[in-house]
Formats: C-alpha cells, structure tokens, sequence
C-alpha cells in the first residue's frame, strides 16, 4: 500500500522532465518557482509532492505545456540572510522526514538554499521510480550516520534497477541535486542548465491513461 502523500496519491498526468522544469524555473509558466522563491530570499522548507498541485488542461496553450505546477503549503516558509543567521533558534527543524536533507539530520542552525534542493532531488527520484528514494523511520535514524549516506552508496544500482543508467541526463542530475555537501549542491538556476532539461522539454505530453 502506498503511504498517503506520495507521488502515487497525486499522480500528476504526467511522469516526464516538464513536471520538474516547471517546478524549478520561474520563467516558464509557474510564477512560484523554487528559482523565483530563491532569488527572493524565501525558503520554502517542506517540499514534497502532497505539496506540488498540477492543473490542466489549460486551454488555448499548445500540446505539451497544457498543465500548470503550483508550489503549495507556504507555512513553513522564512526568509533567509546573507549573511545567513539560525533560523532554527526561531522554530524547530522542519521538511517532511524523508525529504530533509543531510545537513539538518546532522544537526545544522543554518538553513540555505540547499535544502529545498535536496527536496526537489528526492522529489526528481520518485517521479523516475514511483517510490520514495529515502523511506525510512525516523526513529532507526542515528545522527552520527545519517541513513541518506547507505542509500547514495547504491544509488547507481538502484536506479538502473528502475531502468535509469548511470550515464543518462537524468541520472547525472540526480547525483547533483543529491549531494551530501550543502557547499557543492547544485542550485536550482543551474540545474536547468543541465542537459536533461533540453531533451526533457522535447518529450511528447502524456496522460495517465497512455502510460
């Protein structure tokens, strides 16, 4: 049974690139981008896919961009800092377990931008697997060794095992986004530099019934 909240109790229309490029870039037709989020300083601190509505057909736009992704639930949303400042002194840590980054389960008092990236990577391995990458309990997770490290150890194996090989566009995006250094993560504007992107956007419209 599929826990309620995952990718598969909201399914989407479609399981292609277009999903992500719009929930990343501002300059397509969702406003509330994580890229736009960023570059005004707001983090959005829970992304999940509960929290990704998808709206389509829209009418009068050409096959192919007939959907609309908005970025919901913006209750645990702060502004950050440069310089950055704790803003775990203010509230607790928050992001849904299986979608919070490394740097939070070691106890970091600074967010950045890179938790809402490692979300969206977690995010990007569920739309190409159907299955959350980082399932687990929060209680059998011990600080010292955060379980995501076991996990991007087998990550080649375990998405060739859902048919992604490790020299694929998509693949090599993932790596990037699920990096365990905050310091080395990519962004959200260079993401969509990556090469997945430009055969992403290239990709038939699907529906769910044609899957």
């Amino acid at each position: 049974m599929v826990p309620k909240g995952m990718v598969k109790s909201i399914l989407y229309q479609i399981l292609d690139g277009k999903l992500l490029c719009f929930f990343f870039n501002s300059s397509l037709p969702s406003s509330s981008g994580i890229h736009y989020l960023h570059s005004n300083w707001v983090l959005h601190r829970d992304l999940k896919p509960a929290n990704i509505l998808v709206m389509g057909d829209a009418p009068g736009v050409h096959r192919g961009s007939s959907f609309r992704v908005k970025i919901a639930d913006m209750g645990f949303a702060r502004i950050f800092y440069n310089p950055l400042k704790p803003l775990a002194e203010l509230d607790p840590v928050v992001v849904t377990f299986w979608y919070r980054a490394p740097e939070l389960l070691l106890g970091a008092k600074h967010y950045t931008k890179a938790i809402d990236v490692w979300a969206i990577g977690c995010i990007f391995a569920e739309l190409l697997t159907a299955e959350p990458v980082f399932f687990c309990k929060e209680e059998d997770i011990k600080a010292q060794s955060p379980y995501h490290y076991d996990q991007l150890k087998s990550m080649t194996r375990y998405m060739e095992k859902h048919k992604i090989e490790s020299d694929s566009p998509q693949f090599k995006l993932l790596v990037k986004l699920l990096t365990m250094d905050p310091n080395k993560r990519i962004s959200c504007k260079d993401a969509m530099e990556e090469p997945y992107f430009k055969v992403a956007l290239k990709l038939p419209y699907r529906r769910m019934s044609e899957i």
